[in-house]
């Protein structure tokens, strides 16, 4: 038992060492995208039928839930997310393009125990009412309810020195 221990805690060493580590933390943001939709383009076919909203593989969050015209950020997920924990929460902060105050938006992640590819995270109603305007610069964190921040994604302007 004690010669197992030693080979696997050499092997998180030497994985930590060469920087794979955070490939085995699970689920992380490898591409984050923001773009203007206006409501129609979520309506598919079945919604069209039945009057029931279906997002596929993509889980769709809003911050006004019943609008749905604004500002998304879609988020390309390594893996699906389901082994993000209970009451994981998403927080988008962004510098508006008035750029006058740091604003910041709060989404929770409910997995309601489906597998999503795609996450996307909407800025509706009165939250982005402008189309063709963006933010300056912006980014996204995922947070388990102690504050760790699980993966994350920035705009390239974020990271530029003051």
């Amino acid at each position: 038992m004690n010669r197992f221990c030693l080979r696997f805690g050499s092997i998180l060493v030497l994985f930590g060492w060469m920087g794979l580590l955070p490939l085995l933390s699970g689920t992380e943001i490898i591409r984050a995208t923001a773009r203007f939709h206006e409501g129609e383009f979520f309506q598919s076919v079945g919604e069209f039928l039945t009057g029931r909203q279906s997002e596929a593989d993509r889980m769709v969050v809003r911050s006004q839930p019943e609008a749905r015209t604004g500002l998304y950020f879609q988020l390309a997920l390594s893996d699906v997310a389901m082994d993000w924990p209970g009451e994981t929460e998403i927080v988008l902060l962004l510098w508006p393009p008035n750029g006058t105050e740091l604003r910041r938006f709060q989404f929770p992640f409910v997995s309601m125990g489906r597998r999503y590819d795609d996450l996307w995270l909407g800025l509706t109603g009165s939250d982005w009412p402008r189309p063709g305007t963006y933010p300056v610069a912006w980014r996204i964190e995922v947070r388990t309810p102690a504050g760790t921040i699980l993966t994350d994604w920035n705009s390239f302007l974020w990271q530029l020195p003051e």
